[in-house]
C-alpha cells in the first residue's frame, strides 16, 4: 500500500530528524508548521493514511531537497496541480538541485 510506504517514510524521517536534533516531537511540529496529533499518530504507529497538506508540510521541512519529487511518488495529480514543471513529473527530479 502506497500510503503505508509514505507513513513508513515520515516516521524514520521524524524520528532521525529529532533524534539527530536531540528535539522533541513539539518542536517538529513547530518547525514544520505541522498538525501534532498527526504527527504523534505517524510515530506511535497509529497513523495509517495522511493527507498531501500534511504530507507536503513535513516533507518540505524534512526533505527539502527532494520534497517534490517524494511527493509526486504518493500524490502525482496533486504534486502537478500544485508544481507544475519537470520536478513534479520526472523521476529523475530527486538527482536535481530544487
Amino acid at each position: 500500500n502506497m500510503s503505508h510506504k509514505l507513513i513508513n517514510l515520515l516516521r524514520d524521517s521524524i524520528k532521525a530528524c529529532i533524534a539527530s536534533k536531540n528535539e522533541s516531537l513539539r518542536w517538529l511540529v513547530k518547525q514544520a508548521g505541522a498538525n501534532y496529533a498527526v504527527v504523534y499518530r505517524i510515530t506511535a504507529g497509529e497513523q495509517n493514511t495522511i493527507t498531501f497538506y500534511q504530507a507536503c508540510k513535513l516533507l518540505k521541512y524534512l526533505q527539502p531537497k527532494t520534497y517534490i519529487s517524494t511527493l509526486a511518488e504518493y500524490f502525482p495529480n496533486e504534486t502537478k496541480e500544485f508544481f507544475p514543471g519537470p520536478a513534479a513529473t520526472s523521476n529523475s527530479a530527486r538527482l536535481l538541485p530544487v
